[in-house]
């Protein structure tokens, strides 16, 4: 007689756990999205972040104001060897970083175009437009990601248009050992 007892209530705690289900998923489809996050001490739904990748490797956005910081991550494979290097709108050199996938199989860095006399960027109107980065050392599309004329709130006073050397006169390299060509001086950072 217990043993129909216990399977007495075993088949009424069954039939009450599907209707509460039930009614939470009902419950479910009026609940709004931020309702939800609030509910389960989430942030509500935002856009993700979309990538701009090629192949193995990638930046965390197609379009950047000035004054914002780029993100650039990329996998390699034990052995490979790759030169990243990116341009500015006018092709010039900005950034040159060298990896070798045997040393380190992740390559990441962060870059901000700016205005600098050794890379030949004097004024701010140089950074807008389309950059690119491309690859030396392995078989992989470029990325394109452009620069827009507007600046992140506060970099008006960090990007500032530089004074050009007269025509004529050669740059003079840098302090730090920089000749002028885009690479670094330690180029696996």
């Amino acid at each position: 007689m217990n043993g129909k007892i216990a399977i007495g209530i075993g088949a009424v705690v069954i039939i009450f756990v599907m209707i509460a289900a039930s009614s939470l998923s009902d419950l479910d489809e009026h609940i709004s999205d931020t309702e939800k996050a609030i509910l389960g001490n989430q942030q509500p739904d935002e856009p993700e972040e979309v990538w701009n990748t090629a192949g193995a490797f990638g930046i965390n956005k197609e379009a950047y104001q000035l004054g914002e910081d780029v993100f650039f991550a990329g996998t390699l494979t034990p052995g490979q060897q790759v030169i990243i290097r990116v341009a500015s709108p006018e092709g010039k050199v900005f950034l040159e970083r060298a990896y070798d996938g045997s040393e380190r199989e992740v390559a990441k860095f962060y870059f901000r175009p700016d205005t600098t006399a050794i890379k030949g960027l004097y004024e701010k109107d140089q950074l807008v437009g389309q950059w690119m980065i491309w690859f030396e050392g392995i078989n992989n599309d470029e990325i394109f990601f452009e620069v827009i004329d507007e600046f992140v709130p506060g970099a008006e006073t960090d990007i500032v248009d530089l004074r050009s050397p007269p025509a004529g006169d050669s740059e003079v390299s840098g302090a730090d050992g920089d000749d002028g060509s885009g690479a670094s001086p330690d180029p696996g950072q």
